[in-house]
């Protein structure tokens, strides 16, 4: 009985061990593998990390708005009467001595320095209000004009290309609004005339 209960028991221990073989080998594998990884981490220790990955760009900023453009410089008080005097001529039948007595004043107001001789402002006057009395101007044209003429007045010491150049504006406003080629070149000669007689005057 006692030999047969050892035989058995041996039966057991040798089955036991058939059976943890495939165990033991699989937990040496692992055992293997962890020590592979452990010792490549080990070599990988003193290099530097992986760079994380680029964050995506920041929308960027709306532009500011462009500053605004200064505001236009407001015309002299002169040139706002001869702007309003001008515009007071709606017909021929506004043509008067004192409608042309106004816009002279205006002239020698606008002129800050040399004025130009009476007989040339009375033939300007004149030959301005026949031109533009009765015809269609915007404010826009009629500021210019004005302006204008503002420069011719005040052009003693100015180029006179640029003396040229703003008659040429003068007889363009004038064509643009309808008015005839006659009385656009009586303006404009009455300016160049102008132009020249303040050229020949000493100024302060």
């Amino acid at each position: 009985m006692k030999k047969l209960i050892a035989v058995f028991m041996a039966l057991v221990l040798v089955g036991g061990k058939a059976f943890a073989g495939p165990e033991i080998i699989v937990k040496q594998r692992a055992k293997d593998l962890r020590d592979r990884l452990n010792a490549q981490q080990a070599a990988e220790a003193g290099q530097p990390a992986p760079a994380a990955p680029a964050k995506p760009a920041a929308p960027a900023a709306p532009a500011a708005p462009p500053p605004s453009a200064p505001a236009a410089p407001l015309p002299p008080l002169s040139l706002t009467h001869l702007v309003s005097d001008l515009a007071a001529l709606k017909s021929k039948a506004d043509i008067t001595p004192e409608s042309k007595l106004r816009l002279v004043k205006d002239f020698n107001a606008a002129a800050k320095g040399p004025k130009p001789a009476a007989a040339i402002s009375d033939k300007l006057a004149d030959d301005l209000a026949q031109a533009v009395a009765g015809k269609e101007m915007s404010a826009a044209q009629r500021s210019r004009l004005c302006w204008d003429l503002h420069a011719v007045l005040n052009s003693a010491d100015t180029a006179q290309a640029d003396v040229d150049n703003t008659i040429s504006s003068v007889q363009a406003v004038l064509q643009m609004c309808g008015v005839a080629r006659a009385e656009t070149l009586a303006v404009a000669n009455d300016l160049k005339t102008v132009a020249a007689e303040l050229k020949q005057k000493p100024t302060k």
